[in-house]
């Protein structure tokens, strides 16, 4: 079985060069160099105290990258959507109920590591996410902009809040919070 992926380039270290962002199947993204070789893999570590899930590590299975610049700072980061490590239990004991977190998660492409306050849950799972990066709030920061299986909308700024934005969306789509 082969999963599509998206490959995103850019240059991620500021060496005036273009890198990739890319994952083989499902596992753990990889910034890799012009040359091909790896560069750094993106944290697959989720816990944290104000991200709210609890899975511990975060897969990507067949995800879309995203790249912008979420905190204005001039550090890019890439988002893409993924699993939670209880996934995998979930397919080694089928019939079990295992609860899992769908996930949003955002990495500084320099260092690898992720937003203090990311992974996000995002209800539904997301196998094949891909994010939007736009500032829709008008305070001059991108947010990254999910939708998910189960008809809704998410925005959030690099801090993980959801900013009060309205798109009139409700009666038709779900909720766009």
């Amino acid at each position: 079985m082969a999963y599509g992926v998206s490959i995103m380039e850019g240059d991620f270290d500021g060496d005036g060069d273009d890198e990739i962002v890319i994952h083989a199947g499902a596992g753990f993204p990889m910034i890799l160099d012009g040359d091909g070789s790896r560069l750094r893999f993106l944290s697959p570590l989720t816990f944290g105290v104000f991200n709210e899930t609890d899975e511990i590590i975060m897969g990507v299975l067949a995800g879309n990258y995203s790249i912008g610049d979420l905190r204005g700072n001039g550090r890019l980061c890439v988002t893409s959507a993924g699993v939670g490590s209880r996934f995998a239990l979930q397919v080694l004991f089928p019939g079990e109920r295992i609860p899992t977190d769908a996930l949003v998660n955002a990495w500084y492409a320099d260092t690898g590591q992720r937003l203090f306050d990311w992974p996000l849950p995002i209800e539904d799972m997301q196998f094949s996410g891909d994010q939007a990066i736009a500032d829709i709030d008008g305070d001059a920061l991108p947010e990254v902009i999910e939708g998910s299986a189960g008809s809704y909308v998410h925005a959030f700024d690099y801090r993980g809040r959801e900013p009060e934005v309205h798109w009139g969306l409700d009666s038709l789509f779900g909720r766009c919070r």
